[in-house]
């Protein structure tokens, strides 16, 4: 029984170190503990720990033969379901299951401890003892040792690690990963509820069909219209460009670049701060937040492909600087191919500040990368730069 209790209580606290982990991640996807994605919301943490303790319990008193210690492990794990049961957010449906069990298997050690008599201090010295005692006596030590010790006597105490080992894996590999993505559904679900109810922050607001600037949907082409993503949450537009402006033509390639919007986005759940920081390969979206939208297009008169350079850096008023290699900034053409006598818009999407709604540059600085034969490299369109004026009234 020792070494089904140390085995045991390594995989509790390996568990836990696992589960401490798990409900860190803001992704409920890639989590079988965090289910709706809380970045920063230590309750995971504290289940854990408690699991944890357990653990240590039962390693640490694996040789002490009180009937009050040897309840020590259940009680961690118990409190541990206990509070699994009064997570307040409810971000953590899933610990509820690990908690019920840690509780059977902690119990299941309990009762085969209390339950399985004991060996004499000098264990050694007994096994000996009864290893030169005759079997002719029905009530002999070796009968009651082999009586009271069936664990050690008929060597299947590993049985039980083996299946208690193959459980947790199962449960880690396949079954949690079920779980989730029944719980991610109703999550989104009750975020779709959300859309008509109001309240707290954390919920979509009524939408106003009786204010003109909710459109209801993308795309936003006027200042100060708006519309309610599931997705992401309010989306905003603050600005837009007043000219459109060319690059210089070379060789029949050109570039225009179109549109630039600002816009901002005001995500009303966890689930859309995920999505929003997601798109940006961050996450440190936490509220609302700015960013550009812009559209270029490329034009290939000439008789070969090309491979379109894209935006190769932005540079705003406050002489911010971003470059393309940023995880922030999203091109859709940069590394394209163009055929030939072809035209073809691409699309920019960066952050810009990404702790306000209330940034807005007078103007932003485009710089993007020359276009070259996509067999020969030879330069087809030159390096350019374009400043857009980005005007903020309706």
């Amino acid at each position: 029984m020792k070494k089904v209790k140390l085995v045991v209580g390594i995989i509790f606290v390996i568990l836990a170190l696992v589960i401490s982990y798990q409900s860190s991640l803001v992704n409920a996807t890639l989590s079988f503990a965090n289910s709706t994605g809380s970045e920063g919301n230590l309750f995971g943490f504290y289940f854990s720990l408690l699991i944890a303790l357990a653990g240590l319990s039962e390693i640490i008193f694996r040789n002490i033969q009180q009937r009050l210690i040897k309840w020590v492990p259940a009680l961690f794990t118990g409190l541990a379901l206990v509070s699994s049961m009064v997570d307040a957010n409810k971000n953590f449906p899933d610990l509820k299951l690990w908690g019920i069990m840690a509780v059977i298997f902690s119990l299941g050690i309990l009762i085969g401890d209390l339950y399985t008599q004991p060996l004499p201090d000098d264990e050694d010295r007994y096994i000996q003892e009864i290893e030169t005692t005759k079997n002719s006596d029905d009530m002999s030590r070796r009968t009651k040792y082999k009586n009271n010790d069936w664990i050690t006597t008929n060597k299947s105490w590993w049985l039980i690690l083996i299946a208690n080992l193959c459980f947790l894996i199962v449960a880690m590999l396949i079954g949690f990963t079920m779980i989730n993505h029944s719980l991610h559904g109703a999550l989104m679900t009750r975020t779709a509820e959300s859309a008509v109810s109001s309240g707290s922050d954390d919920e979509m607001p009524v939408a106003d069909v009786s204010d003109p600037n909710n459109v209801g949907h993308a795309p936003l082409r006027k200042v100060g219209q708006y519309f309610y993503s599931d997705h992401y949450g309010k989306i905003s537009l603050l600005g837009l460009s007043t000219t459109t402006k060319h690059s210089q033509s070379v060789g029949q390639v050109s570039t225009t670049v179109d549109l630039v919007k600002i816009a901002t986005n005001k995500p009303m759940n966890a689930d859309q701060r995920f999505n929003s920081g997601n798109d940006f390969d961050t996450n440190e979206i936490t509220g609302p937040y700015t960013y550009l939208k812009a559209q270029y297009t490329v034009t290939n008169n000439s008789s070969h492909s090309i491979i379109v350079g894209g935006l190769k850096q932005i540079v705003l008023p406050d002489q911010k600087q971003i470059n393309s290699s940023d995880k922030t900034v999203i091109d859709s053409g940069q590394g394209e191919e163009l055929a030939p006598n072809a035209k073809r818009s691409y699309y920019l999407h960066i952050l810009l500040n990404r702790k306000s709604d209330t940034y807005r540059p007078r103007f932003v600085h485009l710089y993007f990368a020359e276009l070259s034969n996509s067999e020969s490299f030879v330069i087809r369109g030159s390096q350019f730069d374009v400043t857009m004026p980005i005007n903020y009234k309706n």
